[in-house]
């Protein structure tokens, strides 16, 4: 929970000044502040999913949230929206962490699921209601199996002013704080101090070690911690099969970007279709580059939006000729860095074998999770993802007590 306070209480550290006296004492220690505040609990999978609970969601068994009639009422609803991603993407730009944005159906806060990963909505859910003066949101820290974990309510008495105390980003900012795990810390400055001080552009030092003790701090992709692909003369080299490729990546700091080269394949009708996509998987918002084997640039791209996608199309290219791809940031605020995947297809070759659905279809949700029965242990064969928003769920009981490994 996070309270308004307007001024600080400081300690002074020196101490009053004393007669020399040659004789045994004790000598105080200096006082010093516990670092970072834990509470334990993080998320299983650091890709998180974030939702906005609709009008008349109830948090807390009582309480309707208002947040949309409050926000829109105040400002365009892009605008306060950008402001929430904003403080997601600051924890995300300093740790392993990211955040994408999903549906959310409106089931009352707490509502029995899966703790991470349930289809109806986000892992941490944004709403709010009127908390009375001097509170301005609260956040429950992650759970391991209840839906309440992660989720954050913001206070609605009015909407907060951005840019000024007590800014949106910066209360956004400590709340989900608490929603990946932290507690209050009694670090100055943090974000995570129980009081709001001020507007904060992002997380302080204590913060970030905080959170890099929880996730780890931003790793670098599979490509990069191989041989750093920043240049295009560092280019990774692509093996394409039935003339496309597609992979993840991830862009780990501002000053990063990705470059991987192509050959144009025989028989090639000589379009080429490219994409950095950070759809589902982060508020990235990306740029995609293609350019010829002398280093021209052919076509650029950017998102319209974080979290979006960027794609370029191409014709004309030459059988047996290289074309440089870069995935890069399509801006240099928080939203520049984070992850993607890069899809890379040439046209005029045959399609890649359909992929049809396993014999556990449709298992898509919690509720249409395949029953695997009682058991011990089991082996499936023969799983696919046959679309490209295919996921499986599938449900066990336990034959013997211990732990579990999948």
């Amino acid at each position: 929970m996070l309270s308004l306070l307007s001024s600080r209480s400081r300690t002074g550290r020196g101490r009053a000044a004393r007669a020399a006296r040659c004789r045994l004492a004790l000598e105080p220690l200096e006082s010093r502040l516990v670092p970072y505040a834990l509470s334990g609990y993080t998320w299983a999978n650091p890709n998180v999913s974030v939702s906005f609970m609709p009008d008349g969601t109830l948090i807390s068994s009582g309480y309707p949230s208002d947040l949309f009639a409050v926000y829109n009422a105040a400002y365009p609803q892009a605008t306060w929206q950008y402001e929430v991603a904003k403080a997601l993407q600051a924890w995300a730009d300093v740790s392993n962490l990211n955040f994408h944005f999903v549906a959310d159906d409106g089931s009352p806060q707490g509502t029995a699921g899966l703790a991470q990963g349930d289809s109806r909505f986000g892992d941490i859910r944004i709403g709010g209601f009127n908390m009375g003066s001097g509170i301005l949101g609260m956040g429950w820290n992650p759970s391991a199996t209840a839906t309440t974990g992660g989720d954050v309510a913001l206070a609605t008495a009015s909407a907060f002013p951005i840019g000024s105390i007590p800014d949106l980003s910066s209360v956004m900012m400590h709340e989900v704080g608490h929603a990946i795990g932290f507690n209050h810390s009694l670090v100055d400055p943090a974000v995570m101090e129980g009081g709001l001080w001020g507007t904060y552009a992002g997380p302080y030092a204590d913060d970030v070690a905080g959170v890099q003790a929880m996730y780890g701090a931003r790793r670098p992709d599979a490509y990069d911690a191989v041989a750093s692909n920043n240049s295009l003369a560092a280019a990774t080299a692509l093996t394409l099969a039935y003339g496309g490729v597609t992979l993840s990546g991830d862009i780990t700091t501002l000053a990063d970007v990705d470059y991987y080269k192509v050959v144009a394949p025989a028989g090639t009708d000589g379009t080429f279709t490219v994409s950095v996509d950070a759809r589902n998987l982060s508020l990235f918002n990306p740029r995609v580059s293609v350019f010829d084997s002398s280093g021209t640039l052919l076509a650029t791209a950017s998102a319209s939006s974080y979290g979006g996608v960027a794609t370029v199309t191409l014709s004309g290219l030459v059988a047996g000729r290289t074309y440089y791809l870069m995935a890069s940031g399509a801006s240099t605020d928080v939203f520049g860095m984070g992850a993607y995947k890069l899809t890379a297809q040439f046209g005029g070759l045959p399609a890649a074998p359909a992929i049809g659905p396993d014999a556990f279809e449709p298992n898509n949700t919690a509720g249409t999770a395949a029953n695997l029965g009682k058991l011990s242990s089991t082996t499936q064969t023969g799983l696919t993802f046959h679309t490209s928003t295919d996921v499986d769920y599938y449900s066990v009981v336990a034959a013997i007590k211990g732990s579990l490994a999948v």
